[in-house]
């Protein structure tokens, strides 16, 4: 186990399933609000005033696999089956994810541009140091 995730067992006794059940419902959360309100979620991260159809389409797929690597990845840990491929699984989509961020960048809101590559990247990482910790 990393160094950070035996600093959050000690500190506020979290271990890796717990982590990785938190990091799995709050993609769940982000990919629900991309379901119902994609237009909104879709304007506070491209910074388009008017998301064109396309781009809430866009963000309703993004919802979507969201919510199915986040169930996925609940219901193994439930069910206590491997879960290191699902944790796999959200952390290429998050890098996937922090790769267009810097593809778009210089597009983006100028400030959150760097809220959503260190959410982006750090969901990332902590799906790999999940994975590993919870590999069977």
């Amino acid at each position: 186990m990393s160094e950070l995730l035996e600093r959050l067992k000690k500190d506020h006794d979290l271990d890796a399933a717990d982590l990785a059940r938190m990091l799995s419902s709050a993609r769940i959360a982000i990919g629900i609000a991309l379901l119902i309100a994609p237009g909104r979620v879709m304007t506070a991260w491209t910074g388009e005033d008017n998301p064109s159809p396309a781009l809430k389409h866009a963000g309703r797929s993004m919802g979507a696999r969201d919510v199915a690597l986040g169930l996925g990845s609940l219901v193994a840990l439930d069910r206590s089956k491997s879960v290191s491929r699902w944790l796999e699984a959200q952390a290429f989509s998050d890098a996937a994810d922090c790769i267009g961020t810097l593809i778009a960048f210089k597009h983006m809101p100028r400030f959150k541009r760097w809220g959503y590559l260190i959410l982006e990247g750090g969901a990332a990482f902590l799906g790999v140091q999940l994975a590993a910790a919870l590999e069977d």
